[in-house]
């Protein structure tokens, strides 16, 4: 595994001092500022998802997984071809999504 991996996908910034991020608890709040809109909005509505293959995932499957030559082992470029080409257009799974977080209304 390169070394360098971890100050790589290590938060930065405003990130890095972030509350939520340090108390590891999973939760995080956003704040959204939507300016210049004529009349003020009764109530929001949000949902969150997730990404169902997370990119730390595919980082270890596809980077990290190789021969001490260094040449990609062959089930890792086969695993690499088959989520770059994955088509689900019609299929039960087009359009599927993880949800996280039910809808919640929010008055303004």
């Amino acid at each position: 595994m390169d070394e360098n991996l971890g100050a790589a996908v290590s938060p930065e910034g405003e990130a890095a001092k972030d509350p939520d991020y340090q108390n590891g608890s999973g939760k995080d709040r956003l704040r959204y500022v939507v300016k210049g809109l004529v009349a003020k909005p009764a109530r929001v509505t949000a949902q969150m998802y997730y990404q169902s293959i997370p990119p730390f995932y595919q980082q270890d499957r596809y980077c990290t997984a190789a021969h001490a030559n260094g040449t990609p082992i062959t089930d890792t470029q086969r695993l690499q071809y088959m989520a770059a080409h994955l088509d689900l257009n019609e299929t039960v799974a087009a359009g599927w999504k993880l949800r996280v977080g039910a809808r919640k209304e929010v008055g303004l």
